[in-house]
């Protein structure tokens, strides 16, 4: 993969700032849920859902914006007016929506790259295709809205939050829409403890 010579590239290698953590906070943090208790690794209880928040207007160069907090993962996304589809050579009837996700570097335990990865490409796709049933393309032929989501910290569920980040920021730009999207993640205790043999 090619270095953009035009940034300040991180080190290649990096010692991860959680060998500092003391061995009882250690234990929590590795561990996702206790197979013998009914508390998660940030002490809520396994019905209780992550605390939520979230604000518009974030970005003041944007047409719209939002950004979202749920539990510790942060995200905020941003919209742009409107602009002519680029190398289209016909007309098309109905507008495009383009989507973009990515991890900021600083928010995982290893240093992420400033390109996108697969995975990046991966969930810029499901975010487009969760987002298109909603927006109203035929009210801008030929044009294509702009929708960038950034993961500023990823505590679990960043795609989730990105889709519902990318939902209200789209509102808050003005574009037509039928509604709003939400989204959410799911992981079975079971199949949680048949990954780690414990069943």
């Amino acid at each position: 993969m090619p270095i953009d010579q035009k940034r300040i590239n991180g080190p290649d290698a990096s010692t991860p700032y959680n060998i500092y953590i003391h061995s009882e906070v250690k234990d929590v943090y590795n561990n996702v849920i206790q197979p013998n208790t009914t508390k998660r690794h940030d002490g809520r209880p396994n019905n209780e859902l992550r605390n939520i928040f979230v604000k518009t207007n974030v970005i003041s160069q944007a047409k719209g914006s939002a950004y979202i907090e749920i539990g510790s993962t942060k995200v905020i996304c941003s919209v742009f007016d409107p602009r002519e589809v680029p190398n289209k050579t016909g007309y098309c009837v109905q507008g495009e929506l383009y989507c973009e996700f990515k991890y900021a570097p600083f928010s995982y335990c290893k240093r992420k790259l400033h390109q996108q990865d697969a995975e990046e490409k991966e969930y810029s796709l499901i975010l487009q295709r969760a987002l298109e049933p909603a927006v109203c393309l035929q009210e801008f032929p030929n044009f294509q809205v702009d929708v960038y989501a950034t993961i500023l910290d990823n505590g679990g569920s960043a795609l989730a939050a990105a889709i519902m980040a990318a939902s209200l920021a789209l509102a808050n730009a003005g574009v037509p829409m039928f509604g709003l999207v939400t989204a959410s993640t799911i992981v079975s205790y079971l199949i949680f403890l048949l990954i780690n043999d414990n069943v």
